[in-house]
């Protein structure tokens, strides 16, 4: 089977494909079709992730991680109970969350809310009952990364909700990210979100525009899933989005020109960030922030 891109970090292929490992981006979804596992590209190897789950009498799954979960989750339906609960087992709330309906009984109209231990999912109408396990989702939490941590991987996101009108095919979804985000994923999160979409993004917004608006409701029946993050740099180690003109520099030097910058806000608690900055008015350095002792601190690189 041919592999396949489903979004900026979703590809989907068979447990016999081999999974690429060139120019793929840090957080990046593998679906086995066939098996249902899923693998997240972590910059170096695809790890297999697995989460845990319980609604409609039963859920079926693995066991979460501490900074990401997500995976192929089953329920078992019976036409009367409406609320299924995940276990995401990351101890935090999570910032991003992705959830896609893997089964004919799992599609209908719900809601999707988080905790520091769950995903809720609320239909309005109680899948149908069925064989084990009829109830099927593709989920993924995981936590943003700042902007400022200058490495590939989703900065924002959330739900976004409003009223449909039969006329507006355009939603603006403020992402608040600086600078403009490289990526952006939307996906419906209700029965009146689905269509085709077509996701653009500006300095201030996320735009998904539909090829045809979704019907009017209310109670805020638009409801999308969505994301904006940046897709890594170059090995210059430039901020994401930067411009800077780089000079004495041909193809095949085995050397990379810095630009010297001020100390960046501290990282994500998992992410370390190398930058080239000013000491005092005679010397330069590079500098590390990094996770120590449960903390970020500042080290320098090179000799003073």
């Amino acid at each position: 089977m041919t592999i396949t891109r489903h979004a900026a970090l979703i590809l989907r292929g068979l447990s016999t494909d081999s999974k690429p490992e060139v120019n793929i981006l840090t957080n990046t979804l593998f679906i086995e079709t066939n098996t249902r596992l899923m693998f997240l590209w972590d910059g170096a190897v695809w790890n297999p992730i697995v989460g845990t789950g319980t609604g409609g009498g039963t859920g079926s799954g693995g066991s979460g991680g501490s900074m990401r979960a997500g995976g192929l989750i089953s329920f078992n339906g019976d036409a009367i109970n409406p609320n299924f609960t995940i276990n995401h087992g990351m101890g935090m709330v999570p910032d991003i969350v992705t959830l896609e309906p893997a089964s004919i009984d799992a599609l209908g109209d719900y809601i999707v809310t988080k905790s520091s231990t769950t995903l809720q999912i609320q239909y309005m109408e109680p899948p149908p009952a069925g064989p084990p396990g009829n109830v099927k989702f593709e989920y993924g939490c995981g936590m943003a990364l700042s902007p400022a941590s200058n490495n590939a991987g989703m900065s924002a996101g959330g739900v976004y909700a409003v009223n449909g009108d039969s006329s507006n095919v355009t939603f603006a979804i403020a992402h608040g990210l600086t600078p403009i985000p490289q990526i952006a994923h939307v996906v419906a999160n209700s029965v009146d979100a689905r269509g085709a979409i077509d996701v653009t993004i500006t300095a201030t917004h996320v735009i998904a525009t539909y090829a045809v608006p979704p019907p009017t409701g209310t109670g805020n029946n638009v409801r999308l899933l969505w994301s904006a993050g940046y897709a890594g740099t170059a090995s210059e180690g430039f901020s994401p989005g930067s411009t800077t003109t780089l000079t004495n520099k041909t193809i095949g030097d085995q050397m990379s020109y810095v630009k010297l910058t001020t100390a960046p806000t501290d990282p994500n608690i998992e992410v370390g960030v190398i930058y080239f900055k000013q000491i005092d008015a005679n010397n330069n350095g590079f500098f590390v922030k990094q996770k120590e002792q449960g903390v970020i601190v500042e080290r320098r690189l090179t000799p003073g």
